[in-house]
């Protein structure tokens, strides 16, 4: 079972302009969906994103994948409306937590991932690597019931060195992922 959480932040569309962070964003979201499609019997899956005004908004939910190309669409274009129209925030640590849950909640499954993919614009918020590692760990409110989901957070674009610096702290947990076409071999 895998939960994709996609940031869906005000920055991401304020900076899409200058380096295609959103539209990045968009195409790792729509080749998953490629990817997945013909496996929904062996990988459930659920996209949610978060954004300045919501902790989790959910674009496909788990059992119910896009059949074709015009419901992938729809996924890509309420990812797209969320950043345009949302107020500026972060709701980065507490979505990575709830996400943990909601895969935890979803029922029995082999194996239990979040995989989020964000702007590493944290140093704005005051967004630490303990914070994160806490929200991505079992470290959490909700240690019982998540220590077993696996979370990594993927960043797609980052301010100054704050994706670079975030990954060499949590080199487990955080990949620096610039370009989509290198997704496919993080994601293994």
């Amino acid at each position: 079972r895998a939960l994709f959480l996609f940031d869906a932040s005000a920055s991401m569309y304020r900076f899409n302009g200058a380096d295609g962070r959103l539209r990045r964003s968009c195409e790792t979201a729509v080749m998953l969906m490629e990817a997945l499609r013909g496996l929904e019997a062996r990988i459930d899956y659920a996209f949610f994103c978060h954004d300045g005004d919501h902790v989790l908004q959910e674009l496909v939910p788990f059992g119910q994948p896009p059949g074709d190309e015009r419901q992938r669409l729809a996924v890509v274009s309420k990812l797209v409306a969320a950043s345009q129209y949302c107020s500026s925030g972060d709701n980065t640590l507490p979505a990575i937590s709830q996400a943990r849950k909601k895969v935890a909640e979803a029922g029995p499954a082999d194996d239990r991932f979040v995989f989020a993919f964000s702007d590493a614009n944290f140093e704005r918020y005051g967004l630490t690597a303990n914070a994160l590692a806490r929200a991505m760990s079992m470290g959490d409110e909700h240690q019982a019931s998540t220590g077993d989901v696996r979370s990594v957070l993927f960043l797609l674009a980052t301010f100054e060195d704050e994706a670079l610096t975030m990954a060499q702290k949590l080199p487990d947990q955080v990949r620096l992922c610039l370009e989509p076409r290198l997704l496919p071999s993080e994601l293994r």
